[in-house]
């Protein structure tokens, strides 16, 4: 499998750091204009920057009730799909 192949197999694969928290992985493995995420899932699911790529926001939506985005910072790379969640503004 070529390189470009399996970094976009591992698009939003989530990968156990500890329980209920997942490194997501990004699209392109994470280069810029991408970033891995965290997903903390519990009683609240929180996903820590959305700049993953858009596809792979979107996924997570339609697999987790997301209750709250949190920006580790304000570069593009990390809060590019915030405008997915308006309604949490």
């Amino acid at each position: 499998m070529e390189a470009a192949q399996q970094a976009g197999a591992q698009a939003g694969r989530l990968e156990e750091l500890s329980p209920g928290l997942f490194l997501v992985h990004a699209t392109k493995e994470a280069r810029i204009p991408y970033a891995h995420s965290l997903l903390a899932l519990g009683k609240r699911n929180i996903l820590i920057d959305t700049g993953l790529g858009l596809d792979v926001v979107r996924d997570l939506r339609r697999r987790h009730d997301i209750h709250l985005v949190l920006n580790s910072h304000y570069h593009r790379d990390h809060n590019f799909g915030n405008f997915l969640f308006r309604e949490f503004r």
